[in-house]
């Protein structure tokens, strides 16, 4: 076996202001990636300007595409990722800062844990002028009493093998990339965790995606459940049911089509598994969904028959009876 190569997928919209910054720490890496692919969302600022003046002087090849039409940031990333030529695949936003090892660390992890196909990583904290909060990521989760193995999903922390990448095609309908895949490789038990945080994450007001494991104050069980909630609120449970349906359907046909490459280091067993805990999870959805159909009183009749079977019991099922319940009141 050749050498491996190894893939920065990165997506850029309008993120003039942080990008040198974080290209910069692409060449400053100890071990040089074999290329970094770009897909820009409709940039109108200087983006595309940076993104050429630093092709012209990069160590390494650059490719960037510039999508005819705004694909959003999930649909932009999986796409990209399915440009890369390498068999290691990291992902990259527009506006933090990777630590010179990370692209050495994540490959030789990968190197040495042969069953893993994704491995995510911690991340230090910083604010928007760059400043240090000695906060990471990891330690947030724990002190909301969370794993970071399991909780952290950030797709900038994370190395994918390319034979998982390949689940990303076709391009699944969600709109969390990074959560989806995750969702699989845990189903699937081949994720791992590296402690080391291996990039600055930086919070400027502006990031697509905001989270209590990504606050610059401390964290506690209490905020990780406000955020929770104040997540749950901001959304109608009908439409992220539907969300959820979605993929969790895209995740079944994943595993089915790409069933060949994956036999390469999962268990038949496992497979099967997996598929079956997907298709039980899609039923309760679609038994959830139905809850939210027709007038009020039908609803609390559907919520009340949902209860008796049992269908929030375990994990996250009292915020999503809460959520069900919620729904049914403010129903017209």
């Amino acid at each position: 076996m050749g050498a491996t190569r190894v893939s920065i997928a990165m997506t850029t919209y309008n993120g003039a202001r942080y990008l040198a910054e974080q290209l910069d720490s692409f060449a400053a890496q100890t071990r040089l990636p074999d290329e970094l692919v770009v897909g820009d969302d409709g940039s109108a600022d200087a983006t595309k300007a940076i993104l050429a003046e630093f092709a012209a002087r990069a160590p390494f090849p650059v490719r960037v595409t510039a999508n005819p039409v705004q694909l959003g940031p999930s649909r932009n990333f999986a796409e990209t990722i399915l440009r890369c030529d390498g068999d290691v695949i990291l992902l990259s936003d527009q506006d933090d800062r990777w630590e010179p090892a990370k692209l050495q660390t994540m490959v030789d992890y990968l190197a040495a844990h042969p069953g893993c196909w994704l491995a995510t990583h911690d991340a230090a904290l910083m604010d928007g002028a760059g400043r240090p909060s000695g906060l990471t990521m990891g330690g947030q989760i724990v002190a909301a009493g969370g794993d970071p193995a399991r909780d952290l999903v950030a797709g900038c922390c994370m190395a994918i093998d390319a034979r998982l990448a390949r689940l990303y095609d076709p391009p699944p309908p969600t709109r969390t990339h990074d959560a989806w895949l995750t969702a699989i490789a845990d189903l699937l038990d081949v994720r791992g965790w590296v402690v080391q945080p291996l990039i600055a994450y930086r919070r400027h007001g502006g990031n697509v995606s905001e989270s209590y494991m990504s606050r610059l104050d401390g964290s506690s069980r209490l905020r990780r459940e406000l955020d929770r909630l104040a997540k749950a609120r901001a959304e109608p449970v009908a439409q992220a049911l539907d969300q959820s349906i979605a993929d969790r359907a895209a995740m079944i046909a994943a595993i089915e089509t790409h069933r060949a490459t994956l036999l390469e280091i999962v268990p038949q067993q496992t497979l099967d598994r997996a598929t079956g805990e997907l298709a039980r999870g899609l039923a309760r959805d679609h038994q959830r969904r139905a809850i939210h159909t027709g007038p009020r009183a039908a609803r609390l009749g559907h919520l009340a028959r949902a209860i008796g079977s049992g269908i929030y019991a375990g994990p996250g099922g009292m915020l999503s009876l809460m959520r069900d319940a919620h729904g049914c009141i403010r129903a017209g």
